[in-house]
Protein backbone atom coordinates (compact mmCIF):
# COMPACT_ATOMS: atom_id res chain seq x y z
CA UNK A 1 0.00 0.00 0.00
CA UNK A 2 1.34 3.33 -0.54
CA UNK A 3 0.70 6.60 1.63
CA UNK A 4 -3.06 7.28 -0.38
CA UNK A 5 -4.03 3.82 0.77
CA UNK A 6 -3.98 2.20 -2.74
CA UNK A 7 -1.89 -0.52 -3.55
CA UNK A 8 1.75 -0.15 -5.16
CA UNK A 9 2.15 -2.16 -7.91
CA UNK A 10 5.19 -3.33 -10.75
CA UNK A 11 3.38 -0.76 -12.46
CA UNK A 12 3.67 2.10 -10.84
CA UNK A 13 6.86 1.86 -9.92
CA UNK A 14 7.64 1.28 -14.02
CA UNK A 15 6.37 4.56 -14.71
CA UNK A 16 7.92 5.96 -11.31
CA UNK A 17 10.86 4.96 -12.79
CA UNK A 18 10.43 6.69 -16.01
CA UNK A 19 9.51 9.59 -15.27
CA UNK A 20 12.53 10.15 -12.63
CA UNK A 21 14.71 9.29 -15.71
CA UNK A 22 13.41 12.17 -17.39
CA UNK A 23 11.04 11.35 -19.91
CA UNK A 24 7.78 13.92 -20.80
CA UNK A 25 5.83 11.38 -23.16
CA UNK A 26 5.31 8.67 -23.02
CA UNK A 27 3.58 7.93 -27.49
CA UNK A 28 1.57 5.03 -27.11
CA UNK A 29 -0.66 2.35 -28.96
CA UNK A 30 -2.38 0.50 -26.02
CA UNK A 31 -3.74 -3.02 -25.81
CA UNK A 32 -5.05 -5.66 -23.74
CA UNK A 33 -1.75 -6.03 -22.02
CA UNK A 34 -1.66 -2.80 -20.50
CA UNK A 35 -4.58 -2.57 -17.88
CA UNK A 36 -2.25 -2.53 -14.76
CA UNK A 37 -0.45 0.81 -16.34
CA UNK A 38 -3.43 2.48 -17.12
CA UNK A 39 -4.91 2.17 -14.31
CA UNK A 40 -1.27 3.63 -12.15
CA UNK A 41 -1.69 6.60 -14.65
CA UNK A 42 -4.83 7.05 -13.51
CA UNK A 43 -4.47 6.66 -9.73
CA UNK A 44 -1.52 9.71 -10.36
CA UNK A 45 -4.01 11.54 -12.27
CA UNK A 46 -6.86 11.38 -8.90
CA UNK A 47 -3.96 12.81 -6.70
CA UNK A 48 -2.57 15.31 -8.82
CA UNK A 49 0.57 13.30 -8.56
CA UNK A 50 2.79 14.33 -11.58
CA UNK A 51 3.80 11.70 -14.48
CA UNK A 52 4.61 11.95 -18.35
CA UNK A 53 1.74 12.37 -20.38
CA UNK A 54 0.05 9.90 -22.90
CA UNK A 55 0.32 10.69 -26.28
CA UNK A 56 -1.73 8.04 -28.28
CA UNK A 57 -1.04 7.20 -31.62
CA UNK A 58 -3.03 4.95 -34.06
CA UNK A 59 0.10 3.27 -35.70
CA UNK A 60 3.32 1.99 -33.57
CA UNK A 61 5.53 3.56 -36.49
CA UNK A 62 4.07 6.74 -35.99
CA UNK A 63 4.80 6.42 -32.19
CA UNK A 64 8.16 5.70 -32.50
CA UNK A 65 8.95 8.21 -35.23
CA UNK A 66 7.35 11.04 -33.12
CA UNK A 67 10.07 9.76 -29.78
CA UNK A 68 12.21 9.66 -32.70
CA UNK A 69 11.42 13.47 -33.72
CA UNK A 70 11.13 14.43 -29.98
CA UNK A 71 14.87 13.26 -29.58
CA UNK A 72 16.13 15.05 -32.73
CA UNK A 73 14.31 18.65 -31.16
CA UNK A 74 15.18 17.88 -27.27
CA UNK A 75 18.08 15.87 -27.27
CA UNK A 76 15.92 14.09 -24.21
CA UNK A 77 14.62 10.75 -24.69
CA UNK A 78 10.95 9.46 -24.54
CA UNK A 79 8.89 6.57 -24.05
CA UNK A 80 7.22 4.21 -26.38
CA UNK A 81 4.06 1.66 -25.66
CA UNK A 82 3.44 -0.63 -27.56
CA UNK A 83 1.10 -4.14 -27.75
CA UNK A 84 2.55 -7.92 -27.24
CA UNK A 85 4.00 -8.94 -30.61
CA UNK A 86 2.18 -7.84 -32.93
CA UNK A 87 2.58 -3.88 -31.81
CA UNK A 88 6.54 -4.67 -32.11
CA UNK A 89 6.13 -6.03 -35.49
CA UNK A 90 4.27 -2.82 -36.48
CA UNK A 91 7.62 0.10 -35.07
CA UNK A 92 8.83 -2.05 -38.05
CA UNK A 93 11.30 0.64 -40.25
CA UNK A 94 10.79 3.47 -37.26
CA UNK A 95 13.04 0.64 -34.90
CA UNK A 96 15.55 0.25 -37.87
CA UNK A 97 15.44 4.09 -37.89
CA UNK A 98 16.17 5.11 -34.35
CA UNK A 99 18.94 2.08 -34.14
CA UNK A 100 20.86 3.44 -36.85
CA UNK A 101 20.31 7.02 -35.85
CA UNK A 102 21.45 6.31 -32.46
CA UNK A 103 18.69 7.96 -30.93
CA UNK A 104 17.50 6.83 -27.14
CA UNK A 105 14.16 5.36 -26.53
CA UNK A 106 12.64 3.57 -23.95
CA UNK A 107 10.55 1.11 -25.45
CA UNK A 108 7.88 -1.40 -23.66
CA UNK A 109 6.15 -3.93 -24.84
CA UNK A 110 3.49 -6.16 -22.80
CA UNK A 111 3.62 -9.81 -23.35
CA UNK A 112 0.67 -12.07 -23.14
CA UNK A 113 -0.27 -13.44 -19.90
CA UNK A 114 1.93 -16.77 -18.51
CA UNK A 115 -0.92 -18.08 -16.28
CA UNK A 116 -4.57 -19.65 -17.41
CA UNK A 117 -7.38 -20.05 -15.32
CA UNK A 118 -7.03 -17.00 -13.21
CA UNK A 119 -4.34 -18.59 -10.83
CA UNK A 120 -3.37 -14.80 -10.20
CA UNK A 121 -4.53 -10.97 -11.32
CA UNK A 122 -4.11 -10.85 -14.85
CA UNK A 123 -4.65 -14.07 -16.11
CA UNK A 124 -5.58 -14.93 -19.64
CA UNK A 125 -9.07 -13.89 -19.72
CA UNK A 126 -9.26 -13.78 -24.35
CA UNK A 127 -8.46 -15.60 -27.46
CA UNK A 128 -5.83 -12.88 -28.24
CA UNK A 129 -4.31 -14.10 -24.98
CA UNK A 130 -3.10 -16.93 -26.97
CA UNK A 131 -2.69 -16.28 -30.15
CA UNK A 132 -0.09 -13.47 -29.20
CA UNK A 133 1.79 -15.56 -27.12
CA UNK A 134 5.33 -16.83 -29.19
CA UNK A 135 8.45 -18.41 -27.89
CA UNK A 136 10.77 -15.07 -28.62
CA UNK A 137 8.90 -11.93 -28.51
CA UNK A 138 12.00 -9.95 -27.79
CA UNK A 139 13.87 -11.27 -30.30
CA UNK A 140 11.90 -9.54 -32.91
CA UNK A 141 13.53 -6.16 -31.69
CA UNK A 142 16.75 -7.84 -30.30
CA UNK A 143 18.86 -6.95 -33.49
CA UNK A 144 17.64 -3.23 -33.31
CA UNK A 145 18.30 -2.22 -29.91
CA UNK A 146 21.27 -1.50 -27.28
CA UNK A 147 19.06 -3.67 -24.48
CA UNK A 148 16.45 -5.54 -24.07
CA UNK A 149 14.49 -7.70 -20.86
CA UNK A 150 11.95 -8.58 -19.20
CA UNK A 151 10.45 -7.69 -15.86
CA UNK A 152 10.43 -10.82 -13.80
CA UNK A 153 9.35 -9.50 -10.37
CA UNK A 154 8.47 -6.06 -9.13
CA UNK A 155 10.91 -5.65 -6.55
CA UNK A 156 13.57 -4.18 -8.60
CA UNK A 157 11.67 -3.10 -11.82
CA UNK A 158 13.18 0.22 -10.47
CA UNK A 159 16.94 -0.76 -11.00
CA UNK A 160 15.67 -2.80 -14.66
CA UNK A 161 14.24 0.54 -15.81
CA UNK A 162 17.35 2.79 -14.47
CA UNK A 163 20.08 0.01 -16.35
CA UNK A 164 17.85 0.03 -19.56
CA UNK A 165 18.10 3.68 -19.48
CA UNK A 166 21.85 4.32 -18.55
CA UNK A 167 22.45 2.17 -21.61
CA UNK A 168 20.18 3.80 -23.37
CA UNK A 169 21.75 7.44 -23.05
CA UNK A 170 25.52 5.42 -23.16
CA UNK A 171 27.45 6.49 -26.35
CA UNK A 172 26.66 5.19 -28.87
CA UNK A 173 22.82 5.50 -28.13
CA UNK A 174 19.89 3.56 -29.31
CA UNK A 175 16.82 2.06 -28.12
CA UNK A 176 15.84 -0.04 -25.43
CA UNK A 177 13.05 -2.85 -25.58
CA UNK A 178 11.43 -3.76 -21.76
CA UNK A 179 8.39 -6.77 -22.09
CA UNK A 180 6.39 -7.71 -18.78
CA UNK A 181 3.26 -9.47 -18.40
CA UNK A 182 0.11 -8.54 -17.11
CA UNK A 183 1.02 -10.37 -14.14
CA UNK A 184 3.79 -8.65 -13.00
CA UNK A 185 2.50 -5.51 -13.86
CA UNK A 186 0.10 -6.07 -11.25
CA UNK A 187 2.31 -8.00 -8.70
CA UNK A 188 1.53 -5.38 -5.47
CA UNK A 189 5.22 -4.23 -4.01
CA UNK A 190 6.59 -1.94 -1.62
CA UNK A 191 7.67 1.15 -2.54
CA UNK A 192 11.51 0.62 -3.91
CA UNK A 193 13.96 3.31 -2.58
CA UNK A 194 16.10 3.56 -5.32
CA UNK A 195 18.17 6.45 -6.31
CA UNK A 196 18.23 7.39 -10.63
CA UNK A 197 20.92 9.92 -9.76
CA UNK A 198 23.34 7.28 -9.28
CA UNK A 199 22.89 5.39 -13.21
CA UNK A 200 24.78 7.98 -14.88
CA UNK A 201 25.48 7.12 -18.08
CA UNK A 202 28.97 6.28 -18.98
CA UNK A 203 31.34 9.10 -20.25
CA UNK A 204 33.40 8.66 -23.35
CA UNK A 205 37.15 9.08 -23.33
CA UNK A 206 38.68 12.47 -24.86
CA UNK A 207 41.06 12.44 -27.81
CA UNK A 208 44.46 11.79 -26.50
CA UNK A 209 46.82 14.57 -27.43
CA UNK A 210 48.99 12.09 -29.36
CA UNK A 211 46.19 11.28 -31.27
CA UNK A 212 45.50 15.46 -31.56
CA UNK A 213 48.87 15.56 -32.61
CA UNK A 214 49.04 13.51 -35.31
CA UNK A 215 45.81 14.35 -37.10
CA UNK A 216 46.75 18.09 -36.88
CA UNK A 217 49.92 17.58 -37.86
CA UNK A 218 49.22 15.15 -40.74
CA UNK A 219 46.33 18.12 -42.30
CA UNK A 220 48.29 21.22 -41.78
CA UNK A 221 51.34 19.86 -44.37
CA UNK A 222 49.20 17.93 -46.60
CA UNK A 223 48.83 18.90 -50.11
CA UNK A 224 45.10 17.61 -50.85
CA UNK A 225 43.28 17.40 -47.04
CA UNK A 226 39.63 16.41 -46.84
CA UNK A 227 36.96 15.90 -44.15
CA UNK A 228 33.79 13.34 -44.29
CA UNK A 229 31.26 13.47 -41.96
CA UNK A 230 27.52 12.31 -41.50
CA UNK A 231 26.39 12.80 -38.09
CA UNK A 232 29.06 15.26 -36.31
CA UNK A 233 25.55 17.36 -35.91
CA UNK A 234 24.19 15.48 -33.58
CA UNK A 235 25.98 17.34 -31.43
CA UNK A 236 24.68 21.02 -32.25
CA UNK A 237 28.31 22.85 -31.36
CA UNK A 238 30.10 19.87 -33.04
CA UNK A 239 28.95 22.62 -36.52
CA UNK A 240 30.61 25.31 -34.97
CA UNK A 241 33.49 23.32 -34.18
CA UNK A 242 34.05 21.96 -37.54
CA UNK A 243 33.45 25.51 -39.17
CA UNK A 244 36.22 26.52 -36.91
CA UNK A 245 38.64 23.71 -37.52
CA UNK A 246 38.66 23.82 -41.14
CA UNK A 247 38.97 27.33 -42.24
CA UNK A 248 42.00 27.60 -39.41
CA UNK A 249 43.45 24.34 -42.25
CA UNK A 250 41.86 25.43 -45.24
CA UNK A 251 39.67 21.75 -45.34
CA UNK A 252 37.17 21.07 -47.41
CA UNK A 253 33.99 18.85 -46.43
CA UNK A 254 32.06 16.44 -47.92
CA UNK A 255 29.03 15.44 -46.13
CA UNK A 256 28.19 11.71 -47.61
CA UNK A 257 25.03 10.17 -46.44
CA UNK A 258 24.30 12.55 -43.92
CA UNK A 259 21.79 12.67 -40.92
CA UNK A 260 22.09 15.68 -39.47
CA UNK A 261 23.14 19.49 -40.89
CA UNK A 262 26.86 18.80 -39.50
CA UNK A 263 28.44 22.06 -41.67
CA UNK A 264 26.60 24.56 -43.25
CA UNK A 265 25.69 24.39 -47.23
CA UNK A 266 26.41 28.12 -48.30
CA UNK A 267 30.15 27.64 -46.36
CA UNK A 268 32.55 27.98 -49.83
CA UNK A 269 34.21 25.18 -47.80
CA UNK A 270 31.54 22.91 -48.20
CA UNK A 271 31.85 20.71 -51.16
CA UNK A 272 29.13 18.83 -51.56
CA UNK A 273 27.70 15.21 -50.24
CA UNK A 274 29.75 12.64 -52.54
CA UNK A 275 33.85 12.02 -52.11
CA UNK A 276 34.46 11.87 -55.95
CA UNK A 277 37.24 13.52 -57.19
CA UNK A 278 38.18 15.17 -54.03
CA UNK A 279 38.21 12.05 -52.24
CA UNK A 280 40.36 10.04 -54.83
CA UNK A 281 42.64 12.96 -55.17
CA UNK A 282 42.81 13.47 -51.38
CA UNK A 283 46.38 12.65 -49.54
CA UNK A 284 44.85 13.26 -45.90
CA UNK A 285 41.58 12.21 -45.03
CA UNK A 286 39.52 12.92 -41.32
CA UNK A 287 36.35 11.23 -41.29
CA UNK A 288 34.46 12.35 -38.21
CA UNK A 289 30.86 10.46 -37.03
CA UNK A 290 30.76 8.65 -40.35
CA UNK A 291 29.03 4.79 -40.85
CA UNK A 292 29.38 4.34 -44.66
CA UNK A 293 32.46 8.01 -45.57
CA UNK A 294 32.81 5.56 -48.89
CA UNK A 295 31.90 2.48 -51.15
CA UNK A 296 34.79 0.48 -51.88
CA UNK A 297 33.35 -0.58 -54.94
CA UNK A 298 32.43 2.25 -56.04
CA UNK A 299 34.75 4.76 -54.97
CA UNK A 300 37.37 5.83 -52.10
CA UNK A 301 40.93 7.31 -51.45
CA UNK A 302 44.23 6.29 -53.06
CA UNK A 303 46.57 3.79 -51.43
CA UNK A 304 48.87 6.19 -50.03
CA UNK A 305 46.14 8.46 -48.59
CA UNK A 306 46.42 8.65 -45.22
CA UNK A 307 42.95 8.31 -43.30
CA UNK A 308 42.31 9.06 -39.63
CA UNK A 309 38.70 8.10 -38.06
CA UNK A 310 37.12 9.80 -35.03
CA UNK A 311 33.97 8.22 -34.29
CA UNK A 312 31.47 7.64 -31.72
CA UNK A 313 31.63 3.88 -32.42
CA UNK A 314 34.41 3.35 -34.65
CA UNK A 315 34.21 -0.42 -34.97
CA UNK A 316 30.22 -0.45 -36.14
CA UNK A 317 29.83 -2.97 -33.55
CA UNK A 318 26.21 -4.16 -34.62
CA UNK A 319 26.90 -4.26 -38.08
CA UNK A 320 28.83 -7.80 -39.34
CA UNK A 321 30.65 -6.85 -41.92
CA UNK A 322 32.43 -3.14 -41.86
CA UNK A 323 35.74 -1.64 -43.04
CA UNK A 324 37.09 1.30 -43.97
CA UNK A 325 40.93 1.25 -44.22
CA UNK A 326 42.52 3.71 -41.81
CA UNK A 327 46.06 4.68 -40.33
CA UNK A 328 44.41 4.98 -36.96
CA UNK A 329 40.56 5.11 -35.38
CA UNK A 330 39.80 6.64 -32.25
CA UNK A 331 36.66 6.36 -30.13
CA UNK A 332 35.68 10.05 -28.96
CA UNK A 333 32.77 12.40 -28.86
CA UNK A 334 33.19 14.25 -31.75
CA UNK A 335 32.41 17.12 -30.25
CA UNK A 336 35.11 17.35 -27.10
CA UNK A 337 37.54 15.79 -30.07
CA UNK A 338 36.96 18.87 -32.19
CA UNK A 339 37.90 21.43 -29.27
CA UNK A 340 40.92 19.55 -29.37
CA UNK A 341 41.96 19.71 -32.41
CA UNK A 342 40.68 23.68 -32.45
CA UNK A 343 43.39 24.14 -29.90
CA UNK A 344 46.32 22.38 -31.56
CA UNK A 345 45.47 23.64 -34.68
CA UNK A 346 45.78 27.26 -33.35
CA UNK A 347 49.15 27.02 -32.40
CA UNK A 348 49.99 25.09 -35.91
CA UNK A 349 48.52 27.96 -37.73
CA UNK A 350 50.83 30.19 -35.86
CA UNK A 351 53.57 28.49 -37.39
CA UNK A 352 54.50 30.13 -40.79
CA UNK A 353 55.99 27.48 -42.35
CA UNK A 354 52.98 25.11 -42.04
CA UNK A 355 50.68 27.99 -42.82
CA UNK A 356 52.14 28.74 -45.59
CA UNK A 357 51.37 25.21 -47.29
CA UNK A 358 47.60 26.03 -46.20
CA UNK A 359 47.31 29.02 -48.40
CA UNK A 360 49.60 27.53 -51.10
CA UNK A 361 47.42 24.48 -51.48
CA UNK A 362 44.08 26.08 -51.43
CA UNK A 363 44.66 29.54 -53.44
CA UNK A 364 44.39 27.12 -56.92
CA UNK A 365 41.54 24.71 -55.33
CA UNK A 366 39.67 28.22 -54.60
CA UNK A 367 40.35 29.79 -57.83
CA UNK A 368 38.73 26.43 -59.46
CA UNK A 369 35.81 26.58 -57.56
CA UNK A 370 35.59 30.28 -57.79
CA UNK A 371 35.62 30.06 -61.26
CA UNK A 372 32.78 27.81 -61.29
CA UNK A 373 30.91 30.04 -59.53
CA UNK A 374 31.36 32.91 -61.65
CA UNK A 375 30.63 30.82 -64.71
CA UNK A 376 27.43 30.22 -63.24
CA UNK A 377 26.43 33.44 -62.87
CA UNK A 378 27.77 34.57 -66.53
CA UNK A 379 25.59 31.90 -68.51
CA UNK A 380 22.66 32.92 -66.21
CA UNK A 381 19.80 33.94 -68.77
CA UNK A 382 18.68 36.60 -66.28
CA UNK A 383 21.93 37.52 -63.82
CA UNK A 384 20.25 37.11 -61.21
CA UNK A 385 21.02 39.00 -58.21
CA UNK A 386 21.16 36.65 -55.74
CA UNK A 387 24.01 34.39 -58.22
CA UNK A 388 25.67 37.92 -58.04
CA UNK A 389 25.89 37.97 -54.62
CA UNK A 390 26.77 34.53 -54.03
CA UNK A 391 30.01 34.89 -55.97
CA UNK A 392 30.43 38.24 -54.04
CA UNK A 393 30.00 36.06 -51.01
CA UNK A 394 32.58 33.43 -52.42
CA UNK A 395 35.08 35.99 -52.71
CA UNK A 396 34.87 37.78 -49.53
CA UNK A 397 34.91 34.09 -48.15
CA UNK A 398 38.03 33.28 -49.52
CA UNK A 399 40.06 36.29 -48.27
CA UNK A 400 38.58 35.47 -44.31
CA UNK A 401 39.38 31.96 -44.43
CA UNK A 402 43.15 32.68 -45.71
CA UNK A 403 43.46 35.57 -43.32
CA UNK A 404 47.52 36.66 -43.15
CA UNK A 405 47.99 35.60 -46.71
CA UNK A 406 49.53 37.92 -48.45
CA UNK A 407 47.33 38.01 -51.85
CA UNK A 408 47.36 40.84 -53.97
CA UNK A 409 44.69 42.52 -55.51
CA UNK A 410 46.64 41.68 -59.08
CA UNK A 411 46.96 37.98 -58.17
CA UNK A 412 43.60 37.95 -56.42
CA UNK A 413 41.63 39.78 -59.50
CA UNK A 414 43.52 38.10 -61.90
CA UNK A 415 42.22 34.73 -61.10
CA UNK A 416 38.98 35.34 -60.34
Amino acid sequence: MNASGSKYTTADALLDALHETGISYFFSNLGSDHPAMIESLAKAKAVGKEMPQVIICPHEYIALTAAHGYYLASGEAQGVFVHTDVGTQNLGGSLHNASRSRVPVFIFSGETPYTLQGELPGSRNSQINFLQNVYDQRGIARNYVKWEGDIRTGTNVKQVVYRAMQLANSDPKGPVYLTGAREVLEEEITTPDNDWSRWKPVEVPPLSAAAVERIVTAIAVAERPLVLTSYAGRNEESIQLLVDFCERLAVPVIEPHTSYVNFPGTHPLHQGYSGGELLQEADVVLVIDSDVPWVLSKEGPKDDCRVFHIDIDPLKRDIPLWHIPTEASYQADSSAALRELNRYAAAVRKDDGRNAVCQRRFVPWFQRRGGVWREACQTRQNGGESDRGRFVFFQCSFVVILNGAALSNAVYDGHF
